[in-house]
This record gives structure tokens, sequence and C-alpha cells, in this order.
């Protein structure tokens, strides 16, 4: 009995101090913070009041059980929003926050080589909306372009045909 009281004391005070910093940090307790630059409608009292709960409840829900494998991260948030974001409303509003930040610069960083290889001396005269259009191509990965070409051929040129080879 005392090892889940140690778990629950535990439990209870992880993650606390970083709640109180993001508050110090984000909203706008001090002069220094990013708050007065970065607007964000976050209420931290609810969000303390949440926090202890959503840790138990993620903490009893999401531990995979004997046998079982570890579960995707990404499948847990998805099922947190989808099944607490009511309950947890405050919490999950400051986690999509920090989910939506990149973790590195690779994704820009591709986006700025594609458009060195679009935008080239010989190619100079491109519109700025032709660029954006071929750079979404260019970045989207799940694109279905023989679809893509198709409405291509309906809307501009209904007599080309287009061939798909499998």
């Amino acid at each position: 009995m005392a090892i889940i009281e140690l778990k629950e004391e535990a439990l209870i005070k992880y993650g606390n101090s970083r709640i109180f910093l993001l508050e110090e940090k984000l909203g706008c307790t001090n002069a220094n913070s990013l708050g007065k630059y970065c607007k964000l409608d976050i209420n931290f009292e609810e969000i303390k009041q949440e926090y202890t709960r959503f840790k138990f409840a993620v903490h009893g829900n999401f531990q995979p059980q004997e046998g079982q494998k570890k579960r995707d991260i990404f499948d847990i948030w998805q099922e947190l929003f989808q099944f607490y974001g009511e309950e947890y409303k405050e919490t999950l509003h400051l986690a999509k926050f920090f989910l939506t930040i990149p973790m590195n610069t690779a994704e820009c960083e591709r986006g700025f080589s594609l458009k060195n290889r679009l935008k080239t001396k010989a190619r100079n005269g491109l519109y700025t909306t032709t660029i954006d259009h071929l750079m979404r191509v260019g970045l989207t990965r799940d694109i279905d372009m023989y679809a893509v070409l198709q409405h291509f051929v309906q809307k501009k040129q209904g007599n080309l045909q287009i061939y798909q080879f499998n």
C-alpha cells in the first residue's frame, strides 16, 4: 500500500514546476514574459486544477498492460483529445499549442531548398502564385498526382488523355 501512495505522491508532484514556469513565461505574469508577444488564450488557474486529474487519467488509462506492446504516442494524443477534450479542455489546449511547434527545422529547410530549385536564373519570371502552387505540390507527400493531372486535363484541356502505368 505504501508503494501505491508513493507513486501517487510522485505523480501528483510530476510536472507541476513546469506548469508554473510556463505560466510565468506565457501567462503575462511578469514584464519579461513572452505573453505580451504571444497572445495565447490559456487559463492557467484552470490548468492547475485539471492537471493532477489529467496525470492520473493518462497514467491509469494509457499504461501498456502486461503482454501488450507500447502504444504509439500519436495514437495516445489522438485518444486524449477525442475522449478527454471536454474534461481537460485547458490542459489539452496548452498541449495542442506545444504539439504544433516543430521539433526541428528540417521541413523549413526542405521548403527553402525546393524554392531554390524552382526559382533559378533561367526561371526568374515565375509568378509568386505559380511558385506557391508548385511548392505546395512539392512539399505535400501524400498527394495523388494522377488525380491532380486528371483534374488539370478536365479543367484545361479536355482533349488530352492521361495514361496510368501500374
